[in-house]
């Protein structure tokens, strides 16, 4: 078959956040101490690539001793929305990033 595998991941996120002044302390706005925990959420869509392809032989063996039983190179974009929600009174630590890596299934 085609050795690419999409996916996508959707979750529930939570941060603890904390500003300090130049002698590293938790800052006072006035209105609190400058620390916190921000929920959100995140949906990530990807695509891998099975490097078993290039070599079968290699692929068995890595599998017999070391119990990789697949590996790929993937891309991954991810947004994360930490805002509590839309909340307009939160902290937030919201952002987009893109992910190059290598995966191993065992």
């Amino acid at each position: 078959g085609i050795p690419l595998v999409p996916y996508g991941k959707v979750g529930i996120d939570g941060a603890l956040w904390w500003a300090t002044d130049a002698k590293d302390n938790i800052s006072n706005t006035g209105d609190g101490e400058g620390r916190g925990f921000t929920l959100g959420w995140h949906a990530s869509a990807g695509l891998m690539f099975l490097l078993d392809v290039f070599s079968e032989s290699m692929a068995v063996g890595f599998d017999s001793e070391s119990g990789v039983n697949n590996s790929f190179i993937f891309v991954e974009y991810q947004h994360t929305s930490l805002d509590d929600f839309g909340a307009s009174d939160s902290m937030v630590l919201s952002d987009d990033a893109l992910s190059f890596g290598l995966a191993f299934e065992f």
